[in-house]
């Protein structure tokens, strides 16, 4: 029983002789924790908190009801920009804040006259067709004057041909009397316009045959009937 109590008492102040030696550590613990959460504090108080800002842009509109959010904007907290700020009492149970674009910021797009870009699009439109006109009248006259009746051909002879011509020629200048004569010369004349207008009309328009049996024959023929009098 002595014996017991004894190691009670040793045990006793061990555990004394064990607080007064951790007494200081964990004071001096405590303080740094202290100091370390006050500097931090100090910090966070220093900090300034970045201002919140309302840009608006081409004529929008913010209506708000928030009481929290009115007495911001009414003593500046939040910085609205492009803006112009009205309360308007929209309703019996509080207020509306309406933020508008002011008319100075806004982009101001030009008005388009739609009678004179209509008038101006209709004389477009003519300058292309009177282009297009004039580009079928010219092409029509180039095909024209290629395709054209060559009046050399009706041209008579000169004096020197003349002179080495047939007596049909003489005869037209100082035709004979002879009825036989007087004939052939008006037979000749229509036929010389006649073939000439015919070589005008069929000179690009041959048929060639491709049947081996006539290549010596009829290799050259008119594509249409020849009038009755060269037949």
């Amino acid at each position: 029983m002595r014996k017991s109590l004894h190691n009670i008492n040793i045990h006793v102040k061990k555990l004394n002789l064990n607080l007064s030696l951790n007494r200081p550590c964990i004071y001096i613990a405590f303080i740094f924790s202290f100091f370390f959460s006050f500097v931090s504090a100090q910090e966070g108080i220093g900090k300034e908190i970045p201002q919140a800002t309302i840009v608006l842009k081409q004529g929008a509109t913010i209506f708000s009801k928030d009481d929290s959010f009115n007495k911001q904007i009414n003593s500046e907290k939040i910085t609205v920009k492009n803006a112009e700020i009205s309360t308007v009492g929209m309703l019996d149970d509080g207020t509306v804040l309406s933020a508008k674009s002011n008319k100075t910021q806004e982009v101001q797009t030009p008005k388009k006259d739609f009678k004179s870009e209509l008038k101006k699009a209709e004389e477009n439109k003519k300058k292309e067709a009177l282009k297009k006109v004039k580009k079928e009248i010219a092409d029509y006259n180039d095909e024209a004057k290629k395709n054209s009746f060559n009046t050399k051909r009706l041209l008579f002879p000169t004096s020197e041909e003349f002179i080495s011509s047939t007596h049909i020629n003489r005869d037209y200048v100082a035709p004979s009397y002879h009825n036989h004569h007087f004939s052939k010369i008006l037979v000749s004349l229509n036929q010389y316009v006649i073939k000439s207008a015919l070589d005008f009309l069929h000179q690009q328009k041959y048929i060639y045959y491709n049947s081996r049996s006539l290549d010596y024959c009829f290799t050259h023929v008119f594509s249409v009937r020849p009038p009755p009098a060269l037949v």
